[in-house]
């Protein structure tokens, strides 16, 4: 009949579980120093070999942080490109809507400049006028007399109203 340590490790590789492995016979002291310096050896080798792993591990998750934050980073210059993109178009809006109220206060001076200077110059042409109809008035009632026929006017004179206007652009 089996014992009951091989019963159990059969179970266990049964089951897919790893055995333990068996206690190492009793040995002299002079075999188990050179055992010992083996084991240390190989547990040397393995610490070496866990950090490389361990190096290697920590490698790869750097790039792979280094790369999560390289996309974090391309969005983030996207959104603010398209946000001062956005800001830089208002901006041409307002610029050109400022542009539309300074032409359109520009065209109301001018039209307003314009039309006072019409005003003054009506205002001028009736004072004139209402001067030479006065002059003109007293000698229409007179009896007209024999020296007061038509007269000839000197060559330089200047015939009828003469107005100065000036037209100022801007």
């Amino acid at each position: 009949m089996p014992c009951k340590e091989e019963a159990h490790s059969r179970l266990h590789c049964h089951r897919g579980l790893r055995e333990l492995p068996p206690e190492p016979p009793k040995r002299d002291h002079w075999e188990s120093s050179a055992l010992l310096g083996s084991q240390i050896r190989a547990r040397q080798y393995l610490s070496t070999k866990e950090e490389a792993a361990v190096k290697i591990q920590a490698w790869w998750r750097g790039t792979l942080v280094r790369r999560t934050l390289l996309v974090a980073a391309l969005q983030a210059w996207v959104i603010q490109a398209w946000w001062r993109e956005l800001l830089w178009r208002q901006m041409q809006k307002l610029q050109h809507i400022l542009l539309k109220v300074y032409v359109i206060q520009e065209q109301a001076a001018v039209r307003l400049q314009s039309c006072v200077r019409m005003c003054r110059c009506h205002r001028r042409y009736r004072q004139v006028r209402s001067t030479l109809c006065a002059l003109q008035a007293p000698r229409c009632s007179l009896p007209l007399q024999v020296g007061d026929g038509p007269q000839e006017q000197p060559a330089g004179a200047v015939k009828g109203l003469e107005f100065h206007v000036e037209i100022l652009s801007i």
